[in-house]
């Protein structure tokens, strides 16, 4: 579960070195913090007092090299633990002060497994698994990291849909088969691209496409569903980069997929449920859209494989691959350390809903 890992294409390339400091020095960072705290900052310092350290868990064993670049950033007194999948989430929260959740559920039942965590840090812009009210009632603040992947995510939705619009994998069993000059796919320039969800990840993906001569259309949440509908209706491709709530849940079911051009394609990385798993199966089924692009899923993780929408010939499933680069692990890690040194020395969260 989001075990592939590749290098970004764009931007400069940047070497980064990770060095080992000695604990001493270590030490002098959070004492020289506490040196220049007010009587209120010491007060929210919990964590820097801890004497039996600062105990982070992720809340999925999925990324792993992640969570080896965020062992590596972590300080002397600041202990990763390994989940263990033996057990249920809740019953190994008892001793956790930091959570990573991930893709792991954090309710209001989770939160009261875990009463001695005080910092939720989100290495994503998606926090809808996370119940932030309950957090907030109970104290505890939550980080996500929006942007930290755009370029990435937005790599791979331009590699979905050119997968898509060049039909590559039937293109692969054609050379298997010793076909030649078959499967016939579409170009991109002058198609038109209907973007759902025009924030850091949305709008990077459009930029990517208008360079290679595609018109795009957006909408965002604020947007009146009339603009919904004519994108779907003008657009030969789909891209879906909204936030999963209450207002996207099943935001493409059996009308708005009727909307949609026969071979238009569809791609989603947001979340899965964005899309009615049900309608799009039923659609598919009756020879309509040009194909399916997922790297986010219903079940995640758990999914199931041998589902009829995965053994679709026009549908392209992927493990959550969308930012998954060695550069945006990095950053990602840098982040999480820093907000728990930022927490632990009272200074202001990066990030903080």
């Amino acid at each position: 579960f989001g075990r592939p890992s590749q290098h970004g294409i764009g931007g400069p390339t940047v070497i980064v070195k990770r060095y080992c400091l000695p604990a001493w020095l270590l030490r002098v960072r959070s004492i020289d913090a506490r040196a220049y705290m007010s009587t209120d900052e010491k007060s929210c310092t919990a964590l820097a007092h801890d004497k039996r350290g600062v105990k982070v868990l992720f809340g999925s064993t999925g990324w792993p090299l992640l969570q080896q670049f965020v062992r590596d950033h972590l300080s002397y007194d600041e202990h990763f633990l390994e989940l263990d999948q033996t057990r249920s989430f809740a019953d190994q929260l008892e001793d956790v002060d930091v959570l990573v959740p991930t893709v792991a559920v954090v309710d209001e039942k989770i939160l009261a497994k875990a009463p001695k965590l005080k910092l939720i840090v989100q290495p994503a812009a998606g926090y809808s698994n996370i119940d932030v009210v309950a957090a907030r009632k109970r104290g505890i603040p939550v980080c996500i990291a929006p942007g930290v992947n755009a370029q990435s995510t937005a790599e791979t939705t331009i590699m979905l849909i050119l997968m898509l619009a060049k039909k590559v994998c039937k293109g692969i069993s054609a050379f298997k088969d010793g076909t030649l000059g078959e499967p016939v796919g579409m170009e991109l320039r002058g198609k038109t691209l209907g973007v759902i969800g025009m924030g850091k990840i949305g709008t990077r993906t459009a930029e990517m496409c208008r360079a290679m001569g595609m018109d795009v259309i957006g909408v965002t949440s604020r947007s009146p569903r009339s603009e919904l509908e004519a994108l779907l209706t003008r657009a030969d491709v789909v891209s879906i980069h909204c936030q999963l709530s209450s207002g996207t849940e099943g935001l493409i079911g059996k009308e708005e997929l009727e909307l949609m051009k026969p071979c238009a394609l569809l791609v989603n990385m947001a979340r899965g449920p964005v899309i009615n798993r049900y309608d799009l199966e039923a659609h598919l089924q009756a020879g309509k859209l040009g194909g399916v692009g997922l790297d986010v899923h219903w079940l995640e993780p758990g999914w199931n494989p041998t589902e009829p929408v995965y053994q679709h010939d026009r549908v392209i499933s992927l493990p959550h691959i969308g930012s998954t680069t060695t550069e945006v692990f990095e950053q990602f890690a840098k982040w999480i350390a820093d907000n728990i040194t930022r927490y632990r020395s009272g200074r202001a969260l990066l990030g903080a809903l």
